[in-house]
Protein backbone atom coordinates (compact mmCIF):
# COMPACT_ATOMS: atom_id res chain seq x y z
CA UNK A 1 0.00 0.00 0.00
CA UNK A 2 1.19 3.43 -1.07
CA UNK A 3 -0.39 6.65 -0.10
CA UNK A 4 0.27 10.09 -1.98
CA UNK A 5 0.42 13.28 -0.16
CA UNK A 6 -3.76 13.61 -1.12
CA UNK A 7 -4.11 10.51 0.56
CA UNK A 8 -2.25 11.25 3.50
CA UNK A 9 -3.82 13.99 4.20
CA UNK A 10 -7.34 12.45 4.84
CA UNK A 11 -5.84 9.46 6.78
CA UNK A 12 -4.20 12.35 9.38
CA UNK A 13 -7.66 13.93 9.70
CA UNK A 14 -11.12 12.28 9.61
CA UNK A 15 -10.42 8.20 9.55
CA UNK A 16 -11.43 5.86 6.60
CA UNK A 17 -12.17 2.86 7.23
CA UNK A 18 -11.05 1.31 4.13
CA UNK A 19 -8.40 2.99 4.66
CA UNK A 20 -7.17 1.88 7.93
CA UNK A 21 -8.35 -1.60 7.58
CA UNK A 22 -5.49 -1.80 4.45
CA UNK A 23 -2.63 0.06 7.04
CA UNK A 24 -3.33 -3.04 9.11
CA UNK A 25 -3.22 -5.72 6.88
CA UNK A 26 0.19 -4.62 5.79
CA UNK A 27 1.22 -4.19 9.07
CA UNK A 28 0.08 -7.73 9.66
CA UNK A 29 1.95 -8.95 6.29
CA UNK A 30 5.24 -7.81 7.61
CA UNK A 31 4.56 -9.09 11.10
CA UNK A 32 4.12 -12.58 9.28
CA UNK A 33 7.30 -12.08 7.35
CA UNK A 34 9.06 -11.46 11.01
CA UNK A 35 7.50 -15.04 11.75
CA UNK A 36 8.29 -16.57 9.05
CA UNK A 37 12.06 -15.35 9.77
CA UNK A 38 11.95 -16.52 13.25
CA UNK A 39 10.48 -19.69 11.98
CA UNK A 40 13.67 -20.35 9.78
CA UNK A 41 16.37 -19.64 11.90
CA UNK A 42 14.75 -22.08 14.54
CA UNK A 43 14.68 -24.48 12.34
CA UNK A 44 18.29 -24.29 11.47
CA UNK A 45 19.49 -24.20 15.35
CA UNK A 46 20.52 -27.00 16.80
CA UNK A 47 18.41 -29.05 19.54
CA UNK A 48 15.11 -26.84 18.66
CA UNK A 49 13.41 -29.49 16.40
CA UNK A 50 10.28 -29.74 18.40
CA UNK A 51 9.84 -26.01 18.55
CA UNK A 52 10.73 -25.41 15.05
CA UNK A 53 7.57 -27.88 14.16
CA UNK A 54 5.31 -25.72 16.19
CA UNK A 55 6.16 -22.75 15.05
CA UNK A 56 5.98 -24.51 11.33
CA UNK A 57 2.08 -25.14 12.24
CA UNK A 58 1.63 -21.52 13.84
CA UNK A 59 3.09 -20.31 10.51
CA UNK A 60 1.03 -22.64 8.53
CA UNK A 61 -2.11 -22.06 10.26
CA UNK A 62 -1.63 -18.11 9.79
CA UNK A 63 -1.10 -18.58 5.70
CA UNK A 64 -4.36 -20.71 5.38
CA UNK A 65 -6.58 -18.04 7.07
CA UNK A 66 -4.65 -15.42 5.62
CA UNK A 67 -2.24 -12.87 7.15
CA UNK A 68 -3.86 -9.85 6.15
CA UNK A 69 -7.18 -11.36 8.13
CA UNK A 70 -5.68 -12.86 10.93
CA UNK A 71 -6.23 -11.60 14.30
CA UNK A 72 -3.41 -13.11 15.91
CA UNK A 73 -0.96 -10.89 13.39
CA UNK A 74 -2.81 -7.84 14.70
CA UNK A 75 -2.31 -8.27 18.16
CA UNK A 76 -0.49 -6.92 20.45
CA UNK A 77 0.50 -9.86 23.32
CA UNK A 78 1.33 -11.81 19.84
CA UNK A 79 3.30 -8.71 18.62
CA UNK A 80 5.06 -7.78 21.73
CA UNK A 81 5.79 -11.62 21.86
CA UNK A 82 7.07 -11.90 18.12
CA UNK A 83 9.48 -8.66 19.08
CA UNK A 84 10.55 -10.34 21.94
CA UNK A 85 13.08 -12.43 19.64
CA UNK A 86 14.65 -9.38 18.54
CA UNK A 87 16.78 -9.66 21.24
CA UNK A 88 17.71 -13.04 21.67
CA UNK A 89 22.09 -13.25 21.11
CA UNK A 90 22.16 -16.99 21.46
CA UNK A 91 19.84 -19.36 19.13
CA UNK A 92 20.73 -22.35 21.37
CA UNK A 93 18.35 -24.91 23.48
CA UNK A 94 20.33 -24.00 26.82
CA UNK A 95 19.54 -19.71 26.12
CA UNK A 96 16.59 -19.95 29.44
CA UNK A 97 15.61 -16.03 27.44
CA UNK A 98 14.88 -17.95 23.92
CA UNK A 99 13.24 -21.24 25.67
CA UNK A 100 10.90 -18.75 27.59
CA UNK A 101 10.09 -17.32 24.02
CA UNK A 102 9.44 -20.80 22.35
CA UNK A 103 7.66 -21.94 25.19
CA UNK A 104 4.67 -19.51 24.41
CA UNK A 105 4.25 -20.58 20.59
CA UNK A 106 1.33 -22.68 21.21
CA UNK A 107 -0.12 -19.76 23.69
CA UNK A 108 0.57 -17.71 20.49
CA UNK A 109 -1.48 -20.20 18.73
CA UNK A 110 -4.56 -21.05 20.54
CA UNK A 111 -7.31 -19.15 22.51
CA UNK A 112 -9.83 -20.89 24.50
CA UNK A 113 -12.97 -18.62 22.86
CA UNK A 114 -10.95 -20.21 19.68
CA UNK A 115 -13.61 -22.60 17.64
CA UNK A 116 -12.79 -26.41 17.25
CA UNK A 117 -10.52 -28.67 18.93
CA UNK A 118 -7.00 -28.08 19.59
CA UNK A 119 -4.22 -29.59 22.37
CA UNK A 120 -1.12 -28.05 23.58
CA UNK A 121 1.75 -27.10 25.64
CA UNK A 122 0.91 -23.55 27.61
CA UNK A 123 3.05 -21.16 29.55
CA UNK A 124 1.78 -20.14 32.79
CA UNK A 125 2.72 -16.75 34.20
CA UNK A 126 1.43 -16.24 38.09
CA UNK A 127 -0.89 -19.04 37.64
CA UNK A 128 -2.15 -17.43 34.33
CA UNK A 129 -2.59 -18.33 31.39
CA UNK A 130 -2.96 -15.94 28.72
CA UNK A 131 -2.24 -16.05 24.47
CA UNK A 132 -2.71 -13.69 21.53
CA UNK A 133 -6.25 -13.18 22.79
CA UNK A 134 -6.28 -10.20 25.15
CA UNK A 135 -9.81 -11.01 26.44
CA UNK A 136 -10.02 -14.08 28.01
CA UNK A 137 -7.46 -16.62 30.14
CA UNK A 138 -7.27 -19.24 32.33
CA UNK A 139 -6.57 -18.35 35.44
CA UNK A 140 -6.10 -20.80 38.93
CA UNK A 141 -3.56 -23.17 37.01
CA UNK A 142 -0.12 -23.84 38.20
CA UNK A 143 2.82 -21.48 37.40
CA UNK A 144 5.19 -23.22 34.48
CA UNK A 145 3.66 -25.29 31.60
CA UNK A 146 0.89 -27.08 31.09
CA UNK A 147 -1.01 -29.13 28.55
CA UNK A 148 -3.89 -28.35 27.57
CA UNK A 149 -6.46 -29.44 25.16
CA UNK A 150 -10.45 -28.60 24.16
CA UNK A 151 -12.88 -30.92 23.43
CA UNK A 152 -16.07 -29.26 22.87
CA UNK A 153 -16.61 -27.15 25.49
CA UNK A 154 -14.40 -28.85 27.73
CA UNK A 155 -10.13 -28.16 28.28
CA UNK A 156 -8.71 -30.92 30.36
CA UNK A 157 -4.48 -29.89 31.18
CA UNK A 158 -2.08 -32.20 32.72
CA UNK A 159 0.55 -30.39 35.07
CA UNK A 160 3.82 -32.52 34.47
CA UNK A 161 2.27 -35.91 34.48
CA UNK A 162 0.61 -35.20 38.17
CA UNK A 163 -3.49 -35.95 37.83
CA UNK A 164 -5.21 -34.13 35.18
CA UNK A 165 -7.06 -30.78 35.74
CA UNK A 166 -10.04 -30.82 34.54
CA UNK A 167 -12.69 -28.43 34.16
CA UNK A 168 -15.49 -27.00 31.97
CA UNK A 169 -15.91 -23.69 30.68
CA UNK A 170 -18.44 -21.22 32.36
CA UNK A 171 -17.93 -23.52 35.07
CA UNK A 172 -16.23 -21.79 38.61
CA UNK A 173 -13.75 -23.96 40.23
CA UNK A 174 -10.13 -23.95 41.26
CA UNK A 175 -9.49 -23.23 37.50
CA UNK A 176 -11.43 -20.13 36.27
CA UNK A 177 -12.32 -18.59 32.85
CA UNK A 178 -11.15 -14.64 33.20
CA UNK A 179 -13.20 -12.30 30.89
CA UNK A 180 -12.38 -8.84 30.62
CA UNK A 181 -14.57 -6.14 30.49
CA UNK A 182 -14.87 -4.61 26.39
CA UNK A 183 -15.75 -0.58 25.35
CA UNK A 184 -18.90 -0.38 24.57
CA UNK A 185 -20.03 -2.09 21.37
CA UNK A 186 -16.65 -3.60 20.54
CA UNK A 187 -14.17 -5.77 21.62
CA UNK A 188 -11.71 -3.95 23.08
CA UNK A 189 -10.75 -5.48 26.44
CA UNK A 190 -9.83 -3.17 29.72
CA UNK A 191 -7.66 -4.76 31.86
CA UNK A 192 -4.68 -5.11 33.50
CA UNK A 193 -4.22 -8.36 35.33
CA UNK A 194 -2.01 -10.43 32.24
CA UNK A 195 1.27 -11.03 33.00
CA UNK A 196 2.92 -9.87 29.68
CA UNK A 197 1.10 -6.46 29.91
CA UNK A 198 2.25 -5.50 33.53
CA UNK A 199 4.78 -4.28 32.15
CA UNK A 200 7.66 -2.05 34.33
CA UNK A 201 8.05 1.65 34.11
CA UNK A 202 11.81 2.43 34.72
CA UNK A 203 10.67 4.73 37.78
CA UNK A 204 13.88 6.52 37.47
CA UNK A 205 14.30 7.36 33.84
CA UNK A 206 10.83 10.05 34.05
CA UNK A 207 11.41 11.64 30.86
CA UNK A 208 13.47 8.73 28.24
CA UNK A 209 11.76 7.48 25.49
CA UNK A 210 12.92 3.57 26.50
CA UNK A 211 11.27 3.49 29.59
CA UNK A 212 9.82 0.61 28.93
CA UNK A 213 10.73 -2.69 27.55
CA UNK A 214 9.46 -5.82 26.62
CA UNK A 215 9.87 -8.44 29.30
CA UNK A 216 10.56 -6.03 32.49
CA UNK A 217 7.74 -7.56 34.48
CA UNK A 218 5.82 -5.35 37.03
CA UNK A 219 4.25 -7.66 39.82
CA UNK A 220 3.45 -5.12 42.40
CA UNK A 221 -0.05 -3.92 42.94
CA UNK A 222 1.24 -0.66 43.77
CA UNK A 223 1.49 -0.58 39.77
CA UNK A 224 -1.40 -3.08 38.46
CA UNK A 225 -3.86 -2.75 41.07
CA UNK A 226 -7.79 -3.02 41.53
CA UNK A 227 -9.04 -0.43 39.24
CA UNK A 228 -12.55 1.16 38.63
CA UNK A 229 -13.59 0.75 34.85
CA UNK A 230 -16.90 2.67 34.68
CA UNK A 231 -14.91 5.83 33.85
CA UNK A 232 -13.54 4.18 30.81
CA UNK A 233 -16.77 2.66 29.57
CA UNK A 234 -18.64 6.03 29.87
CA UNK A 235 -15.28 7.86 28.19
CA UNK A 236 -15.64 5.44 25.27
CA UNK A 237 -19.57 6.13 25.11
CA UNK A 238 -19.09 10.18 24.92
CA UNK A 239 -15.84 9.78 22.46
CA UNK A 240 -18.34 6.63 20.33
CA UNK A 241 -21.38 9.67 20.20
CA UNK A 242 -19.57 12.84 19.70
CA UNK A 243 -16.93 11.13 17.20
CA UNK A 244 -18.52 8.29 15.50
CA UNK A 245 -15.79 7.60 13.06
CA UNK A 246 -12.58 8.04 15.40
CA UNK A 247 -14.44 5.20 17.45
CA UNK A 248 -14.87 2.82 14.44
CA UNK A 249 -10.90 3.58 14.46
CA UNK A 250 -10.56 2.62 17.84
CA UNK A 251 -12.24 -0.48 17.11
CA UNK A 252 -9.93 -1.71 14.15
CA UNK A 253 -6.80 -0.32 15.81
CA UNK A 254 -6.92 -0.72 19.83
CA UNK A 255 -7.19 -4.29 21.30
CA UNK A 256 -6.28 -3.86 24.87
CA UNK A 257 -6.51 -0.77 27.38
CA UNK A 258 -4.77 -1.20 30.48
CA UNK A 259 -5.01 0.66 33.48
CA UNK A 260 -1.91 1.91 35.24
CA UNK A 261 -1.60 3.85 38.65
CA UNK A 262 0.82 6.30 38.34
CA UNK A 263 4.10 6.16 39.62
CA UNK A 264 5.56 8.45 42.68
CA UNK A 265 6.74 11.70 41.04
CA UNK A 266 5.39 10.92 37.71
CA UNK A 267 3.15 13.06 35.96
CA UNK A 268 1.40 10.33 33.60
CA UNK A 269 -1.25 10.31 31.69
CA UNK A 270 -0.80 7.53 30.15
CA UNK A 271 1.97 5.62 27.19
CA UNK A 272 2.12 3.22 24.60
CA UNK A 273 4.84 0.67 23.49
CA UNK A 274 5.96 0.32 19.91
CA UNK A 275 6.56 -3.52 20.34
CA UNK A 276 2.59 -4.03 21.87
CA UNK A 277 0.92 -2.42 18.92
CA UNK A 278 -2.60 -2.28 19.74
CA UNK A 279 -2.35 -1.75 23.50
CA UNK A 280 -2.17 1.31 25.54
CA UNK A 281 -1.39 2.06 29.05
CA UNK A 282 -3.33 4.71 31.41
CA UNK A 283 -3.11 6.15 34.37
CA UNK A 284 -6.04 9.16 34.33
CA UNK A 285 -9.32 8.08 36.25
CA UNK A 286 -11.61 11.41 35.35
CA UNK A 287 -12.72 13.51 32.91
CA UNK A 288 -11.91 15.33 30.82
CA UNK A 289 -8.15 13.71 31.39
CA UNK A 290 -9.08 10.73 30.88
CA UNK A 291 -10.51 11.72 27.52
CA UNK A 292 -7.44 13.28 26.51
CA UNK A 293 -5.51 10.56 27.88
CA UNK A 294 -7.12 8.03 25.45
CA UNK A 295 -7.11 9.90 22.34
CA UNK A 296 -4.28 10.34 22.90
CA UNK A 297 -2.43 7.32 23.21
CA UNK A 298 -4.90 5.56 20.03
CA UNK A 299 -3.53 8.35 17.63
CA UNK A 300 -0.16 6.78 18.55
CA UNK A 301 -0.89 3.47 17.61
CA UNK A 302 -2.52 4.86 14.90
CA UNK A 303 0.12 6.90 13.89
CA UNK A 304 2.90 4.28 13.87
CA UNK A 305 0.63 2.24 11.41
CA UNK A 306 0.64 5.11 8.90
CA UNK A 307 4.10 5.31 9.50
CA UNK A 308 4.77 1.43 8.78
CA UNK A 309 3.09 2.28 5.34
CA UNK A 310 3.96 5.94 4.15
CA UNK A 311 7.24 7.68 6.27
CA UNK A 312 6.06 11.40 7.09
CA UNK A 313 9.76 12.32 7.94
CA UNK A 314 12.83 11.15 6.45
CA UNK A 315 15.25 8.70 8.48
CA UNK A 316 18.11 11.48 9.68
CA UNK A 317 17.01 14.46 11.41
CA UNK A 318 19.03 17.39 13.15
CA UNK A 319 20.81 15.94 16.03
CA UNK A 320 19.33 18.26 18.15
CA UNK A 321 16.17 19.00 21.03
CA UNK A 322 13.73 21.77 21.27
CA UNK A 323 11.18 23.25 23.68
CA UNK A 324 7.90 22.13 23.82
CA UNK A 325 4.61 23.48 25.86
CA UNK A 326 3.47 19.80 26.44
CA UNK A 327 7.30 18.56 27.97
CA UNK A 328 9.52 19.58 30.46
CA UNK A 329 12.27 18.34 28.90
CA UNK A 330 13.24 19.28 25.16
CA UNK A 331 12.03 16.55 22.76
CA UNK A 332 13.78 15.09 19.39
CA UNK A 333 12.05 15.96 16.07
CA UNK A 334 10.39 13.27 15.75
CA UNK A 335 8.60 13.22 19.42
CA UNK A 336 7.50 16.85 18.68
CA UNK A 337 5.53 15.80 15.00
CA UNK A 338 4.30 12.58 17.15
CA UNK A 339 2.98 15.25 19.73
CA UNK A 340 1.54 17.51 17.27
CA UNK A 341 -0.50 14.62 15.54
CA UNK A 342 -2.01 13.10 19.05
CA UNK A 343 -2.82 16.30 20.11
CA UNK A 344 -4.37 17.89 17.01
CA UNK A 345 -6.55 14.73 17.34
CA UNK A 346 -6.97 15.09 21.24
CA UNK A 347 -7.76 18.75 20.25
CA UNK A 348 -11.03 17.41 17.46
CA UNK A 349 -12.81 15.30 20.18
CA UNK A 350 -12.37 18.12 22.89
CA UNK A 351 -14.51 20.64 20.51
CA UNK A 352 -16.55 18.09 19.72
CA UNK A 353 -17.54 17.64 23.11
CA UNK A 354 -18.40 21.26 23.39
CA UNK A 355 -19.80 21.85 20.24
CA UNK A 356 -22.23 18.70 21.13
CA UNK A 357 -22.65 19.98 24.85
CA UNK A 358 -22.07 16.72 25.62
CA UNK A 359 -21.23 17.20 29.21
CA UNK A 360 -22.05 19.67 32.20
CA UNK A 361 -20.88 22.97 32.25
CA UNK A 362 -18.04 22.54 34.30
CA UNK A 363 -16.92 19.78 32.04
CA UNK A 364 -17.50 21.92 28.63
CA UNK A 365 -15.45 24.89 30.62
CA UNK A 366 -12.54 21.95 31.26
CA UNK A 367 -12.64 21.24 27.44
CA UNK A 368 -12.63 24.65 26.43
CA UNK A 369 -9.48 25.26 28.77
CA UNK A 370 -7.97 22.50 27.44
CA UNK A 371 -8.44 22.57 23.80
CA UNK A 372 -6.86 26.38 24.68
CA UNK A 373 -4.00 25.06 25.88
CA UNK A 374 -3.52 22.46 23.49
CA UNK A 375 -3.74 25.10 20.64
CA UNK A 376 -0.63 27.17 21.64
CA UNK A 377 1.45 24.11 22.57
CA UNK A 378 0.70 22.65 18.97
CA UNK A 379 1.42 26.10 16.97
CA UNK A 380 4.47 26.34 18.60
CA UNK A 381 5.66 22.86 17.99
CA UNK A 382 4.11 23.27 14.49
CA UNK A 383 6.51 26.55 13.80
CA UNK A 384 9.60 24.25 14.98
CA UNK A 385 9.05 21.28 12.41
CA UNK A 386 8.31 24.09 9.57
CA UNK A 387 11.65 25.49 10.19
CA UNK A 388 14.27 22.49 11.29
CA UNK A 389 12.12 19.26 9.93
CA UNK A 390 13.05 16.98 7.29
CA UNK A 391 9.97 15.38 5.57
CA UNK A 392 9.54 13.25 2.86
CA UNK A 393 7.64 14.02 -0.37
CA UNK A 394 4.43 12.41 0.83
CA UNK A 395 5.04 14.07 4.58
CA UNK A 396 4.74 17.39 2.88
CA UNK A 397 1.67 17.02 3.06
CA UNK A 398 1.40 16.60 7.27
CA UNK A 399 2.52 20.96 7.77
CA UNK A 400 -0.16 21.77 5.39
CA UNK A 401 -2.78 19.57 7.22
CA UNK A 402 -2.05 20.46 10.68
CA UNK A 403 -2.31 24.13 9.45
CA UNK A 404 -5.20 24.05 8.49
CA UNK A 405 -6.55 22.06 11.48
CA UNK A 406 -5.10 24.46 13.78
CA UNK A 407 -6.24 27.42 12.10
CA UNK A 408 -9.80 25.89 11.88
CA UNK A 409 -9.77 24.88 15.65
CA UNK A 410 -8.67 28.29 16.72
CA UNK A 411 -11.57 30.30 14.66
CA UNK A 412 -13.60 27.41 16.81
CA UNK A 413 -12.41 28.15 19.80
CA UNK A 414 -12.43 32.18 18.95
CA UNK A 415 -16.22 32.07 18.10
CA UNK A 416 -17.35 30.55 21.21
CA UNK A 417 -15.55 32.53 23.91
Amino acid sequence: MKLDGGELRNVLGAPAPQVTEALLQSSARKAFDHLNMVREVVELAEGLEAHAVALTSLCYDIAIRGPESDERLRSPAFRAWLSGFSSIDAWSADNPTLAAQLAMIDNMRFSPLADGDWEGNFAVHDGICAGWDCRIALGGLPTGNVHLEKSGARISGTVQGKAPIVFDLGETRDVRILRAPYLPDSSIAVRNDLPLFKVRVREEAIYTRRAVEYGDYDPREASYGPFDCEPFLQTASLLRDVWPEEYEDWKKTLRIVVPRNVPQGWKMEGFTVGSYQGACWIGSRAFPELLDSMVHEQSHIKLRYVQETCPILEDIQPDKAFAVGWRKDPRPLVGIYEGVYVHLHVAEALRRVVEREAVGDEGIENCRARLDELLVQIVEAKDVLSRHAKFTPEGEAFLSWASEAVADHSRFAADTQ
